[in-house]
């Protein structure tokens, strides 16, 4: 079987994770978004799901500025490099 259909290993490389998301506080804020969550799930309370959108909120908030810092950081420190600038827009 394996002269007719041999197998063949897949090579998967792995989409690294932005580093904005790697931030203290944004890991901290989605580690408390998801406890509210799973609280929520277990309760099924209405005050722990007004809980978890408020931490939810919080928590897409600082993902927003701390991406836009990181943007703004690669942009003010390439301000006179347009390949830099325009790789950066790509991602």
């Amino acid at each position: 079987m394996d002269v007719l259909a041999p197998v063949k290993t897949k090579i998967f490389s792995g989409k690294q994770k932005a580093s904005w998301r790697n931030a203290s506080t944004v890991a901290y804020l989605k580690k408390e978004c998801r406890k509210a969550e799973r609280r929520w799930r277990k309760t099924k309370l209405l005050i722990d799901c007004d809980i978890y959108k408020e931490k939810l909120r919080l928590y897409n908030l600082e993902l927003c500025r701390t991406r836009q810092s990181y943007f703004s950081a690669i942009i003010n420190g390439n301000i006179n490099n347009t390949h830099s600038l325009f790789s950066t827009i790509d991602r």
